[in-house]
C-alpha cells in the first residue's frame, strides 16, 4: 500500500484506539475496591504460577502488580497519544505538548473519578506514576520516530544519487 493510504488509515484507527484505551482505563477505575483487589489477586496468582513453572519460587506483591498495571496502561496511552499527533502533524516535534497535556489530564480525571467509587481512593502518587508511564511512552516512541525519520531521509538521499 502507498504511504498516503497508511496515513489515511492511521488517521482513523489511531484516534479510535486512543479513545477506546482511555475508556478502558476509566472502566478499570469504576471497579470497586473489592473487584479491583480480586483482579489483582488473580494476576498475582497467575504470575506466581508462571514463575514456579520455570522453577522460580517467589511471592509477588499485589501492590507491585497494581503499580505495574498503572504504569503499563499509561505507557500505552502515551504512545497512542503521540502516534495520533504524528499521523496528523508533519512537524510533530513542535506539538509534543499535546500528548503530554492529555497524558496528564487523563490520569488526573481518572484519580478524581476513583473518589466516587466504593473502596477506591484517588491518589496524587498514582497521577505521578501514570504520568511517568505517559512520559516513558512518549519518549520511547519519539526516539523511534526520530530514528525512523533519519533512516528514511538517508534512504531518500541515497536513491537520488
Amino acid at each position: 500500500m502507498k504511504r498516503e493510504r497508511w496515513v489515511h488509515i492511521g488517521k482513523i484507527l489511531l484516534p479510535a484506539a486512543t479513545v477506546l484505551w482511555a475508556a478502558f482505563i476509566f472502566s478499570n477505575s469504576l471497579r470497586t475496591g473489592e473487584e479491583s483487589g480480586s483482579q489483582s489477586g488473580f494476576v498475582v496468582d497467575m504470575l506466581e504460577r508462571a514463575l514456579s513453572f520455570f522453577g522460580i519460587r517467589t511471592e509477588i506483591s499485589e501492590t507491585v502488580v497494581r503499580k505495574g498495571a498503572h504504569f503499563a496502561e499509561y505507557f500505552i496511552l502515551g504512545t497512542l497519544l503521540l502516534a495520533c499527533v504524528r499521523v496528523y502533524r508533519e512537524r510533530w516535534k513542535q506539538q509534543i505538548f499535546l500528548p503530554l497535556f492529555w497524558g496528564l489530564l487523563i490520569p488526573v480525571c481518572d484519580e478524581f473519578l476513583q473518589l466516587s467509587v466504593a473502596g477506591r481512593s484517588g491518589q496524587v502518587s498514582d497521577v505521578v506514576l501514570d504520568f511517568s508511564g505517559v512520559l516513558t511512552g512518549v519518549l520511547i516512541l519519539s526516539v523511534l520516530l526520530l530514528l525512523w525519520e533519519t533512516h528514511d531521509s538517508r534512504c531518500v538521499l541515497h536513491r537520488k544519487r
